[in-house]
């Protein structure tokens, strides 16, 4: 197993409001997945726990 560094993480993970293209992103804090269709859409806050932090999945 390869343990990332805690910058690496950082990089990996997203803001609501960003623009990080299209495909699915899951909510760091409840799971709940994402899915922007365009790579224009902009991450909203998370429909179920209103978190604003992602992980591309």
């Amino acid at each position: 197993m390869v343990e990332l560094s805690r910058k690496e993480v950082l990089i990996m993970t997203y803001s609501t409001g960003e623009k990080p293209g299209k495909g699915n992103y899951q909510c760091t804090t409840c799971g709940e997945i994402v899915h922007l269709d365009d790579d224009t859409d902009t991450l909203p806050p998370c429909p179920k726990c209103n978190h604003t932090t992602y992980r591309k999945v």
